[in-house]
């Protein structure tokens, strides 16, 4: 770190093609966030976050002024670590201006704080990452951390990511992490031939209907994170919560995405909320059951057609399909009528458990949402049929699938760093992350769905 400036250190050479500095600069961030992959043996306490002053994937020029925003759920130790391109770490918290790097639970901490400013350093252009990790209790490992990073024995990401993983192995729970990531001096392309409609509803019309923590959230940092890291033009994504993922609102939003398909489109649909299983009215169905998604204003009392049924969307799948040149479906959910998209037994969130309908795929070996279409789509859900898709708000800040949907999106589901990331990529990644988290909890959390099983790339 230079004396009061945060140095960015970046990937690739301004004389590339906005092409090929697109790719370039997500292959070089996939390797980042690939290194820096840990997922704890154990559920963590608490949460912490943090962004830069223009937001996850923000825009930075050289010598621009930089901020951070820094919190956690809980008053813990941390360490604030800078990354740039060739894996070389700047302490920014604790630094010689400022030793106090205790954040206190759930208050937001500007960093830097008074006396020394961060500072975009560099004339090339690419992206730079910027790492919270902290402890409640075990301060000692934060210590250590810093000391080491201080004297040199961690001085890489490859020495940083081998330590972090460790750290986490030690902490035994009392850990939480943070990316941000942003870039500087880049002008991407714009992916104008991404079409997306990212919906939650975490806060449902009726009292009948439990909330949720998570959903809402959830479809922000989606819609958030296809407009910011992929350059996906605001007038292509639209982003409905709460209120907004009315019934109406949610059929408005398909029929968007009708009125905009064409064979140069990808489309690309999310949802996060309550779904479920209703009796099948038309007979059309091999178990006898409907699978539904429950927007903001589904009642109780007239399920039927308040619920967004498995044969109206089918509608608008086979129709996106015949003119896009791509289709994919993700649902934060399960189709468990007796399911919850709640917290699995023995993990505490703060809120009473909160059961509902869920939504995902039927039992294992039967079709999603009994939808015949073309190889052009792909459906990717939270869970199987018989089993919970989990909020974790206050362990992750997100969905337990939709945060291992955003790393992964982030690059971490890159498996082979060519920039680029499908349908495949993203469900393995998030389908053996889940794994990992269960393994010390004594239980599978829930077992994420691709159907049917088809590579489609289209976050590039």
């Amino acid at each position: 770190m230079k004396k009061g400036f945060l140095v960015c250190l970046l990937l690739v050479g301004v004389l590339l093609s906005q092409a090929v500095l697109a790719n370039a600069t997500h292959q070089g961030n996939s390797d980042v966030v690939g290194k820096l992959a840990v997922v704890p043996d154990q559920v963590p306490r608490f949460s912490l976050n943090i962004a830069s002053d223009r937001g996850e994937w923000g825009y930075y020029r050289n010598g621009d002024r930089i901020s951070f925003r820094a919190l956690s759920s809980a008053t813990a130790r941390v360490a604030v670590i800078g990354i740039n391109v060739y894996g070389q770490l700047s302490l920014l918290l604790p630094n010689d201006y400022d030793l106090d790097n205790q954040l206190v639970a759930n208050r937001t901490v500007s960093l830097p704080r008074t006396g020394y400013h961060y500072e975009v350093d560099t004339p090339v252009a690419g992206t730079e990452h910027v790492l919270v990790v902290g402890c409640q209790r075990r301060s000692d490992l934060v210590d250590n951390l810093v000391s080491r990073i201080r004297s040199g024995s961690i001085s890489s990401i490859n020495s940083l990511g081998s330590a972090l993983r460790t750290m986490a192995a030690q902490a035994g729970g009392d850990w939480s992490i943070d990316l941000t990531s942003y870039y500087c001096n880049v002008n991407l392309p714009q992916q104008t031939g991404l079409l997306v409609l990212s919906m939650g509803v975490s806060n449902y019309q009726s009292s009948q209907v439990n909330d949720l923590p998570s959903p809402a959230d959830d479809a922000r940092d989606f819609a958030s994170l296809m407009q910011k890291k992929y350059n996906v033009p605001s007038s292509n994504v639209r982003l409905l919560v709460d209120s907004q993922a009315s019934k109406a609102g949610i059929v408005a939003g398909l029929n968007w995405l009708v009125s905009q398909a064409n064979s140069s489109k990808d489309v690309l649909v999310f949802f996060s909320g309550h779904g479920g299983q209703l009796k099948d009215e038309n007979g059309d169905e091999e178990n006898g059951m409907d699978e539904v998604l429950c927007p903001y204003d589904f009642s109780m009392q007239d399920k039927v057609h308040t619920a967004l049924l498995d044969d109206e969307i089918a509608v608008f799948i086979q129709t996106l399909t015949s003119k896009a040149h791509s289709v994919t479906f993700i649902f934060d959910s399960c189709f468990s009528g007796s399911a919850q998209k709640a917290l699995p037994t023995g993990v505490s969130d703060g809120d009473a458990e909160r059961k509902g309908f869920g939504l995902g795929t039927m039992e294992s070996g039967s079709k999603a949402m009994d939808i015949n279409v073309s190889s052009n789509f792909a459906f990717l859900a939270a869970s199987k049929g018989n089993e919970t898709a989990r909020d974790f708000h206050s362990h992750f800040g997100h969905s337990l699938y939709t945060y291992f949907l955003l790393k992964g999106l982030d690059g971490a589901a890159d498996s082979n760093k060519d920039g680029q990331i499908g349908t495949s990529e993203i469900h393995n990644y998030i389908y053996k992350e889940i794994g990992v988290v269960s393994q010390s909890a004594g239980q599978y959390f829930q077992t994420p769905i691709l159907d049917p099983t088809v590579n489609l790339v289209i976050w590039k």
